[in-house]
């Protein structure tokens, strides 16, 4: 599982919704929207609008390593 998914199921769960629930909030197929999290090729927009959608904000941001 990659990042991108993770945190998805992870804010899903916290919600407590479910995936197709999200991928109809969001406007996509939940085949589709399943699809792009397994490949993690959902964009930074999509990632805001998932947030959005669940009520929280998303963040992605550079840390500089020590």
């Amino acid at each position: 599982m990659n990042e991108q998914e993770k945190a998805i199921k992870v804010a899903l769960a916290t919600c407590d919704k479910s995936q197709r629930w999200l991928a109809k909030q969001i406007g996509m197929t939940p085949q589709n929207l399943n699809m792009r999290m397994k490949r993690a090729s959902l964009k930074d927009a999509d990632m805001h609008n998932i947030a959005e959608a669940l009520g929280m904000e998303w963040k992605a941001e550079f840390i500089e390593k020590e």
